[in-house]
């Protein structure tokens, strides 16, 4: 996990370092975070391991999945 903390910390440093007031979006940061480190956990291997086609893919599928089961668990009780 040491890894995936190292590339959230260097992603944010190349961001203040690139932005010219040292502002820096935290949001996509730890989304990356997240990603990489359930993906480590769920399929042993980092999601930086991937192509960038199959690791864009990931991301924006695992963007549209979660929303939609934060849905379904909310109308679960409706069921």
């Amino acid at each position: 996990m040491a890894v995936h903390v190292q590339e959230l910390v260097d992603a944010i440093e190349s961001e203040a370092r690139n932005s010219p007031e040292g502002l820096v979006n935290l949001q996509a940061h730890f989304f990356e975070y997240t990603l990489g480190t359930t993906t480590d956990l769920l399929f042993g291997e980092p999601r930086s391991s991937l192509p960038k086609v199959d690791r864009d893919a990931l991301r924006d599928n695992f963007d549209y999945g979660s929303p939609v089961s934060a849905i379904r668990l909310r109308l679960a009780d409706l069921a």
